[in-house]
Order: structure tokens, then sequence, then C-alpha cells
């Protein structure tokens, strides 16, 4: 049989290997299956002469033995040479070892199985390449500070620059798809959507494009809106430097404390009345880059810097009517005007601590300021069509939050938030105007939470005009991928005082979406 230079020479049921030039592989196992030589058994020596006749003396002459047969002297084993350190033993060494048939077919069947293996490798190294492992990406715009940190830390390590992301970069992306339906009901007849189901999806594909280097892109679709297109999609380098993460593309701009957030991850069933009047209908979104900065203040205390950039087209985003100041919604439905900027720069530093071992406080404060497109509807002309024109100006928006949360046992926790925005315009339209919102959240157990939302907020585009609304919300949670929200609303609007509302939303999620549900 040929040699073997990685294998152990072995022989059994009369089949002999040389052990000449073999690799020790398989000669760590019991010192017991070490070779033993078969010595030839020593010949008997011969048989002691008899002993002469004694002398006769006076003394009694000692009494003969018997004389039995020559009895050889007890044969010795053969002596087993004492057990060393496995060895490679030198070339040309010729030794035989018997094991018996089961051993020799198993360490066969073994051999088969690693040579298996190494092809299997051997074609996957050079099909792809694994980058290590690091942190997941964290949501930061839902998680607390101390997750953001972490994650921001992982990701800006030693290796950042080298590798990033958790999978392989080359395999199929992560594809999710988030659903959410909402029905209605309301007491202000001018609303359009009362008494109607309204149903919307998002399709999430996010990956790995490189090492270091994630893409996400959210496409959303409305079919009662006749809306479809992509609300995020952008590139995040990460660990381009230590505490740095870079993004471009298109994507929500860290404007107040959601404002990265998504509608199936807020606590409540619809944008805040003061966000909806005096930034934007869902969120601030744009085309651009965004510099996400972890300050290094330590392992205490959580300070991140963003500052970005964006462009939102040079189309008018919502209407004005100076036509009728004291009405804002046109004698229609409540039309939410929203800051309507069209290129801005934006600034967010977002910090928080622990105090204690069960609570955390966070507190925030951003600015955008740009250039601001809106429609003017300013009345008819002779033949009763509308005259609209296109105002432009400056705009400068402020917004600071404030945020508590105490952890008063296994899957609870309650939740005090406020925030406050400023809308200033220059050259547009419009006047000072502020708002803002008080939120109290108790998750009672694991599935069950329930919140008390107040807000108000000034109209830009009518001078002494304000919204106010209280909603008591409840919400139960199947499971992390599935929940139905129900939220009660009473308030106060130009045109309808004393309101009420009722919602009734679903929410469910397939697959690995990386955006967590507050």
């Amino acid at each position: 049989m040929p040699r073997h230079p990685h294998l152990l020479p072995l022989s059994a049921l009369g089949i002999s290997l040389a052990l000449s030039g073999t690799s020790p592989l398989f000669a760590q196992g019991n010192p017991e299956d070490d070779p033993i030589p078969d010595e030839p058994i020593p010949a008997a020596p011969p048989a002691p002469a008899p002993p002469a006749a004694p002398t006769p003396t006076p003394v009694t002459p000692p009494v003969t033995p018997p004389i039995a047969p020559p009895i050889a002297p007890p044969i010795a084993p053969p002596i087993a040479p004492p057990i060393a350190p496995p060895v490679t033993p030198p070339a040309g060494a010729g030794e035989t070892v018997t094991i018996p048939r089961a051993v020799w077919e198993g360490l066969l069947r073994d051999v088969e199985e690693l040579k298996k293996s190494r092809d299997v490798a051997q074609n996957a190294g050079t099909a792809a390449v694994l980058p290590p492992a690091v942190a997941p990406p964290v949501d930061e715009a839902t998680a607390t500070p101390d997750a953001v940190k972490g994650a921001d830390e992982t990701a800006n390590s030693s290796d950042a620059g080298e590798v990033g992301g958790n999978r392989n970069y080359l395999l199929l992306p992560d594809i999710s798809f988030i659903g959410t339906s909402q029905f209605l009901l309301s007491s202000d007849k001018r609303d359009t959507g009362r008494s109607s189901l309204d149903t919307d999806g998002e399709l999430g594909i996010q990956g790995y494009v490189f090492p270091g280097v994630k893409y996400d892109t959210f496409i959303v679709g409305n079919p009662a809106n006749e809306e479809f297109g992509v609300e995020e999609g952008y590139l995040t380098y990460l660990g381009v430097r230590k505490g740095l993460n870079v993004q471009i593309g298109r994507k929500f701009a860290p404007f107040g404390r959601t404002g990265e957030l998504h509608p199936h991850s807020w606590l409540y069933s619809r944008q805040f009345i003061a966000r909806q009047n005096l930034v934007a209908p869902e969120n601030l979104v744009g085309n651009g880059i965004n510099l996400n900065y972890l300050l290094p203040t330590g392992k205490k205390f959580f300070a991140r810097l963003s500052l970005g950039a964006f462009s939102a087209g040079e189309s008018a985003s919502g209407r004005l009517n100076t036509s009728d100041p004291s009405d804002p919604f046109q004698g229609g439905e409540p039309n939410r005007l929203g800051a309507g900027l069209s290129r801005f720069y934006n600034a967010r530093l977002w910090t928080g601590t622990s105090i204690g071992a069960n609570n955390e406080i966070e507190l925030g404060v951003s600015r955008a300021q740009g250039r601001a497109f809106l429609e003017n509807f300013s009345g008819l002309d002779a033949n009763n069509r509308e005259v609209v024109d296109t105002a432009a100006g400056r705009l400068n928006l402020t917004g600071v939050d404030f945020s508590f949360r105490r952890f008063t046992g296994a899957d609870k926790r309650i939740l005090l938030r406020s925030e406050f925005f400023r809308y200033s315009p220059r050259g547009l339209p419009t006047r000072r105007s502020n708002g803002g919102y008080l939120l109290g959240n108790y998750r009672f157990s694991k599935f069950d939470d329930i919140g008390l939302l107040l807000e108000k907020s000034d109209f830009v585009n009518a001078p002494g005009a304000r919204e106010t609304a209280a909603s008591l919300i409840y919400t139960h949670l199947f499971s992390e991928r599935y929940y139905v929200r129900f939220t009660g609303t009473r308030g106060d609007r130009p045109g309808e005082s004393n309101y009420n509302e009722g919602r009734v939303q679903f929410v469910v999620g397939l697959g690995p979406h990386t955006h967590e549900l507050e």
C-alpha cells in the first residue's frame, strides 16, 4: 500500500504500512496503543547440576530433596519501551502496527470527511469573503443612548476601518415588509378621511455592499392616495474615523427626538400636530449627506453630534391661504402646511446619561435652516379661477426635546417626553409660530402600554389661530412585529371646536426589519 505523508501508517488483517516519513497526526492517542515489538521468547537456561554427595560427618547429613525435572526460571515478560512524547519517525524507519478492522475503517471514514470539509472550505473561500462579525446596526432614533453609544463604539473600533457588517456582503440582502392599516372616526365633517380605512406598506431592502458599507432603502406605497416611491435610500459608511459614521443619500434628517423614526415605530397613531404644522407632515427628508459623530465623553455620558446638508427639490411643499388668514384649512379638510424647506442645513446634539440603575435622562437640541417654497392662494380672479403663485424665502427651525425613562421592574417602564418647536420665517407670507407636546407612556407588561398625549400648536398662515388636543392611547403587542393600537382624541381647531376622533391601527412586520418598535 502506498505511503501517505499526512496519515499514520497502520496495518490490519495482514495489511502492513510503512511508518517512514509519517506525520504524528494520529500519534497522540491512548499510550496503550503504542506499538510493542514482538520479541522472541528467551530459551530456557540449562538445568542445574545435582548437588555433590555430602561428606560423612558426625552431623546428620542434610536431607536431599527429591530430584525433580529441571524447572526453567519464570520467563520475564517483554519490557515495553518507555512511553515518550510522539515524534515523527525519521525517514527510512520502518515499523508495523496491527489494529482492529473497525478502528481502521473508522479512520478511513474520518479522513474522507476531512477531505470533503477541506474541499468545501476551499470552494467557499474562492466564492466569497466573510468579514468578521461585528455588532448589528442599531436604530439610533429609537434606541436608548447607551445602545446607540455601544453600537457606535463597536463600529468605530480599531478593526472598523477594515471590515464591517455581521453578514456576508455578497449574499442576499435583508428584505422585509411593514404593513399599516388605520381606521378613522371623526366628528369633523371636513375631514375626507373619516369613516374610512387607510392602508400603506413599507418595503425595506437592507444589506452590506462592502465591508464597513451598508445600504438601506425603504419603498413606501399608499393605494388610496396613489403614492409609491422611495422614502429613504442611503449608504452608511461605518467607522470612517473613530466615532464617525457618514450617511449619503435620501434620508430623514435628524431633527427632533423622533425625527428619524418611521411611523410604525411611533408610540402614537399619527404625527404630532406641532410637527405637522411647523416642520413636515411626517418628517424632514431630503437628498444629501449626514455625519454622526460620537463625542468622546466617556462611558457614563452619551453625546452624539449630527451635521447634514440636504436638498428636497424646488417644488412647493405646502399651500397658504392668504385670501382668508382666519381659515388655514380653506374651508376644507385639515391642511398641515409644514416648513416647506427645499435646501437646508441641519444640526442636532443628542445627549443622555443614566441616573442610578433604573433611570435615564436625555436632552436634545436641533436646528434646521435654509430656503423654503410654498404655494400662495390669494383668491379668485374675474373668471372665478384661483390665483396661486409661489412664495419663496428663508426659514429657521429650532427644536428642544427632553426625555426621562424609569424602569420599574421586569418589562415595565415609565416614559416622559416633551418637545418644543419654533418656526421663524424671513421673506415668507407666514408668521413666527410655536408648538409642542407632552407625552407620557407606561408599559405595564411585556405586551401592553398606555399613554397620554397633550398637544398645542400655532398655525403659520393664520395669526392668532391654534389647535389643541388631548389623546388617550392603548397599545397591545402580540409580538415584536405585530401590534394593535386604539386612540381617542378630543381637541379644538379652527372651524371645529371640541371635535372627537377615534383611531384603530394595525401594524404587522415580516422579515428582519432593523427599525425596532420603541
